[in-house]
């Protein structure tokens, strides 16, 4: 029995080392891109087409990241979690996730959208998509190069939390798949790729495992804050009514523009909120207070994706 399980230890860590090296080549194989002027905390939309002649009978995209990001490829969510990947200040790093995506494609034009948000400065990105055939034959469909185009997406990562203004998030990353011919669309740049930028890391992602409502509220003139039973952390939901065009409000030390829909949501999609209370007030004093319908914060739970 000894010997048995001794011999299956060493298969798994055999396995373990083959898996780890494959994630290493696959990585240092990938091209890395970034805007190249973005500033501290600046989330980046990515955005690119290509042609497929015939549908390959799979297809895999490979994609890497130094951040957060995620993915659509004709407008449909790619990675399967809420927040990819999970990382500490210990997992600094690539992280490389492999996704089949076979049922997204169609023939014609096709269009892949990426926002990426940074991890301690470092931004980089990094996608291929391989294809399939019934011949066995296999195509690089599309992979990062300098041939993308790149803007700053409506978010900023802060020590706060994550800042975002709705109306460039609603007129842009919502219209994803057409590109408006203005100014702040540039070309890439490779990313840095020193060793240490360059480390592989697992493909933790994080998935909802609760949602957290305040017990209770009070409002004054000019916030309105709301307490938790005890400290939670997570992604931030707010979804607020009758708010104005332009309106910006101060959560917890985030920035929120308002878009002045009826009813509109602010989402951390790339930070996590670590607090007892969420506290919202007035930074364009001349508006009212919005109406709060609900305010949750969504508990992950830390999964590993392979």
């Amino acid at each position: 029995m000894l010997n048995i399980l001794g011999r299956h230890n060493i298969i798994s860590s055999l396995i373990a080392a083959f898996l780890f090296l494959t994630l290493a080549v696959r990585t240092s194989a990938q091209q890395l891109i970034h805007h190249p002027a973005a500033g501290e905390g600046q989330e980046v939309l990515y955005w690119h087409t290509f042609e497929v002649s015939s549908l390959p009978t799979s297809a895999k995209m490979t994609l890497s990241t130094q951040g957060f990001c995620i993915a659509y490829i004709n407008g449909r969510l790619v990675l399967p979690s809420s927040l990819w990947p999970f990382r500490s200040e210990e997992l600094k790093g690539v992280a490389t996730i492999s996704v089949n995506v076979t049922d997204f494609l169609h023939t014609g034009k096709n269009v892949v959208a990426i926002c990426n948000a940074p991890f301690l400065h470092a931004d980089g990105v990094g996608m291929i998509i391989h294809g399939r055939y019934g011949d066995g034959r296999e195509e690089v469909l599309i992979q990062t190069d300098l041939s993308w185009i790149c803007r700053p997406a409506p978010g900023i990562v802060t020590q706060s939390g994550e800042s975002v203004d709705g109306i460039e998030y609603y007129r842009h990353w919502e219209r994803y798949h057409e590109v408006e011919n203005d100014c702040k669309w540039i070309g890439v740049d490779y990313a840095d790729r020193s060793p240490e930028g360059w480390t592989a890391i697992g493909d933790f992602s994080m998935k909802p495992a609760e949602i957290v409502k305040p017990s209770f509220s009070e409002r004054t003139d000019t916030t309105l804050t709301f307490h938790f039973s005890s400290m939670v952390e997570g992604q931030l939901r707010l979804t607020l009514r009758g708010t104005t065009n332009g309106h910006i409000l101060d959560v917890n030390g985030m920035k929120y523009r308002c878009i002045g829909m009826t009813d509109e949501q602010l989402i951390t999609r790339f930070a996590s909120i670590k607090a007892d209370s969420i506290v919202i007030s007035n930074i364009t004093k001349k508006f009212n207070l919005p109406n709060v319908q609900s305010v949750e914060v969504i508990k992950q739970k830390r999964l590993w994706m392979r």
